[in-house]
């Protein structure tokens, strides 16, 4: 019987593997929201948002 085949991962791994998890549904989401609503086209140039740094 091998020792290392029965071990679980460290919880530390687990839960930064959960927080990324979530972070990149949340992107997704985002991502889809902005582009269903046209929010992204909101400054058409870039990095400079109709030639200003400021808007």
């Amino acid at each position: 019987m091998n020792p290392l085949r029965h071990q679980r991962p460290d919880q530390p791994v687990l839960i930064v593997g959960l927080i990324a998890i979530i972070a990149v549904y949340f992107l997704i989401l985002v991502g889809g929201t902005v582009r269903a609503t046209g929010a992204g086209m909101g400054c058409p140039d870039w990095p400079l948002c109709f030639g200003q740094l400021i808007p």
